[in-house]
């Protein structure tokens, strides 16, 4: 097995202030406050619109990896008429990217201690550092390419 890179809080907060964000950490001791602190901003997964129209219920979340990731495990509709519910886990990066491949509705296990060890089982084989240098190095690219393009239009344009 190949041995992971340590993860330290410095090199968590380094990555977080590249990216300009802040890392998750926990905000409340109520579970959807809590999600909808740290994602706010990043993502719309869990604003109560959302949480509404999926009928999705946040059963808990945690931030790992010293605030480079944040995992929910929710309890959302099994079906279009939410008569049947199941439950599962997501994981999102720095920027509200959910990062795991998430269950479709009609995937979802029984309960939400099925979700919760399919999430830490998921977190113990997913490589955060090859995650972000990949993330890292697209966002590079794509910040030289509109570099590359403003300096062009900043040329065209007569003063």
């Amino acid at each position: 097995m190949v041995k992971k890179t340590e993860i330290t809080r410095e090199l968590a907060l380094s990555i977080a202030r590249t990216l300009d964000v802040s890392v998750f950490e926990r905000k409340s001791s109520y579970t959807k406050d809590d999600a909808q602190a740290n994602l706010s901003g990043r993502t719309h997964y869990v604003d109560d619109s959302t949480l509404k129209c999926f009928h999705s219920r946040i059963m808990s979340a945690r931030y790992t990896d010293h605030g480079m990731l944040f995992a929910i495990v929710e309890s959302v509709a099994a079906d279009y008429q939410n008569k049947r519910r199941g439950f599962r886990f997501v994981v999102f990066d720095l920027d509200g990217t959910v990062v795991n491949d998430r269950a479709s509705a009609v995937d979802v296990v029984s309960t939400s201690a099925k979700a919760e060890k399919d999430m830490w089982a998921f977190l113990d084989g997913f490589d955060v550092i090859a995650h972000y240098k990949k993330t890292l190095a697209y966002k590079a690219d794509r910040f030289k390419a509109r570099a590359a393009e403003m300096a062009r239009v900043a040329k065209s344009l007569k003063a």
